[in-house]
């Protein structure tokens, strides 16, 4: 038997974004996936609190079958960003740790992370496709499948 669908998240976190460093997420009430391959499984909405709790892929990259909190923002004032958001907690051994792990300081969004910015994201239209977004220093969109190929060489010009 499958395991619950976790409560209904606000609609403003549902979608396609990419964050201020250019990476591309998919977030769904079940998933949240940053691309191109971390996924992690939402069991938790705690709308009051402003967090979630997922378990990582067992596939990802490191920190697979652990724990992850992840309190949001509203963004205002800020176009074209909308929230942000803060992995407090991204290795904890259980969801109940992970939960505990509280980190986040709303009030000041710059260092609010553990001193860090918090990761501001920005809706992505329909036709974006986040699976080719494989950002690159001082390139923010997402890399065609040109540019995969054939990947741009620096410009001996000043």
């Amino acid at each position: 038997m499958a395991p619950p669908e976790p409560a209904a998240p606000p609609p403003l976190l549902l979608g396609t974004f990419e964050d201020d460093y250019g990476i591309a997420y998919s977030i769904s009430a079940a998933r949240w996936h940053q691309h191109p391959n971390a996924t992690y499984r939402i069991v938790q909405w705690d709308l009051e609190g402003r967090y979630l709790i997922a378990q990582n892929a067992e596939a990802n990259p490191s920190d697979g079958g652990l724990w992850t909190r992840i309190d949001w923002i509203t963004l205002s004032d800020m176009p074209p960003y909308e929230w942000a958001f803060c992995l407090s907690a991204y290795n904890a051994p259980t969801a109940e740790e992970a939960e505990r792990t509280v980190l986040a300081n709303r009030d000041t969004p710059r260092t609010g992370c553990n001193g860090y910015p918090f990761s501001r994201m920005r809706r992505r239209s329909l036709g974006h496709r986040p699976e080719a977004n494989l950002a690159r220093p001082g390139y923010s969109g997402p890399v065609t499948a040109s540019e995969r190929t054939n990947p741009p060489v620096a410009s001996p010009l000043p």
